[in-house]
């Protein structure tokens, strides 16, 4: 493009030009999703007016581009995510199993066999109890995926336990939907969910070989200790975006 720029509007197509800085529109705080036609659709306001629709499309993908593919918040098309209740024991399990299943190349008993494991079972057994706190996705009725934490104790915890007051955290996307972005969703959405419950910190422990590392990297989790097996990752939630109840305030967390 040479500069300047000698705009000419097609009168019934553009009512205006707008040149809007590359670095705001990669904060993704600015943008929005709604619902539109049955599909999830991109928004971003701007003073003279919204972007919306195909313009919008096209942006968030030059954003991916500029991001060498690491955008977090993609929203994969007519896919609903919610806040996990104590009736989605089933999906709980479900995500447990696909998260200990996740090299295909490693034999792996049944999911009844594995969850009925003991080490396995604290991470389900009981859902829906205090410190629980989770999101699943689906599309229409056909689950897709989930990322789920719940609180344990000094005397009973797994691999990626930090402290009492810290969600140890489990995620996991069924087969045909991963590379789709769903994963880093999740962990979005898992985040404003346990941000607004007033949790400060997630923690999570993956096996070296595991590439989904990499994932839990781009959304700020942090290596704090390993072992011949695994790493130890803590993602501490930005102060500004934590709801303190009156019985749950910042001193006590």
């Amino acid at each position: 493009v040479e500069r300047p720029e000698e705009y000419v509007l097609e009168e019934s197509e553009v009512a205006a030009v707008l040149e809007p800085k590359m670095i705001d529109l990669l904060d993704d705080s600015n943008w929005r999703t709604s619902r539109w036609l049955g599909r999830t659709m991109w928004f971003y306001d701007f003073p003279q007016g919204t972007m919306w629709g195909a313009t919008a499309f096209m942006m968030r993908a030059l954003i991916d581009h500029v991001r060498a593919g690491a955008s977090p918040d993609e929203p994969p098309p007519d896919i609903e995510i919610r806040t996990m209740h104590a009736g989605d024991i089933e999906h709980v399990r479900r995500a447990l199993y696909l998260a200990a299943a996740w090299n295909p190349e490693r034999e792996i008993p049944a999911q009844a066999t594995v969850l009925a494991h003991d080490y396995f079972a604290r991470y389900h057994e009981g859902w829906g109890r205090p410190g629980d706190v989770g999101v699943v996705a689906f599309a229409g009725d056909r689950f897709l995926g989930a990322a789920y934490g719940r609180l344990f104790t000094d005397d009973d915890h797994g691999h990626g336990f930090v402290d009492p007051r810290t969600p140890e955290i489990a995620i996991a996307v069924e087969p045909g939907h991963r590379g789709e972005k769903l994963g880093s969703r999740l962990l979005a959405a898992l985040e404003t969910v346990a941000a607004a419950e007033g949790i400060t910190a997630l923690s999570l422990s993956v096996e070296h070989a595991n590439p989904a590392r990499r994932l839990y990297e781009r959304h700020g989790y942090e290596e704090i200790d390993s072992d011949d097996g695994a790493v130890r990752m803590l993602r501490t939630i930005p102060p500004d975006r934590v709801t303190f109840s009156d019985d749950r305030d910042q001193d006590s967390r």
